[in-house]
């Protein structure tokens, strides 16, 4: 059933823009967690994607993960950007 959904939401999210934020932002929650540490990827969030600007913005619980992630920025920028087909991320911004 989900495969469907997703399916159905790839499709739509081609011809509208709000239905292609609401799969990016479901396809970088779930694939996010993948590409961090376990101990970092349960203090992280995915809470909005900027369409425009192309930023995706992500809420941590302290500075110690926000600096991680600010570290691995280029490593989870790539990783991320594999992910998504046709659509790419420039920049993460962390937000609180």
């Amino acid at each position: 059933m989900e495969e469907k959904f997703e399916g159905v939401l790839k499709q739509l999210s081609k011809k509208n823009l709000v239905y292609k934020k609401i799969y990016i932002i479901k396809k970088l929650r779930e694939e996010l967690p993948k590409y961090m540490p376990e101990n970092l990827s349960k203090h992280v969030t995915v809470k909005n994607y900027l369409l425009k600007e192309k930023v995706v913005e992500i809420a941590c619980e302290n500075n110690y993960v926000k600096q991680e992630i600010l570290f691995r920025e280029k490593i989870l920028l790539n990783a991320l950007n594999s992910i998504l087909e046709n659509e790419t991320i420039n920049r993460i911004r962390i937000v609180s």
